[in-house]
């Protein structure tokens, strides 16, 4: 367990955390999708904002990842 080891599970919770809090948000009942899409786009500028933090290649591929 060394320093860089916890620095990239902290990552790997910060990068989850956006996609969890969405998979809560549209675990429901009511009719939301309007919702979902602000919620979408807020997700993927979370989530861009923690990967620029690493490595600035990785959102773009992530990007088109998401996208399609």
């Amino acid at each position: 367990m060394d320093d860089l080891f916890c620095a990239d599970i902290k990552f790997d919770v910060e990068f989850i955390e956006p996609i969890c809090d969405m998979f809560h948000y549209v675990d429901t009942n009511v009719p939301c999708l309007g919702e979902i899409y602000e919620n979408m786009d807020s997700m993927c500028e979370r989530i861009q904002s923690i990967t620029d933090r690493k490595d600035l290649t990785l959102w773009p591929q992530l990007k088109s990842f998401i996208h399609g």
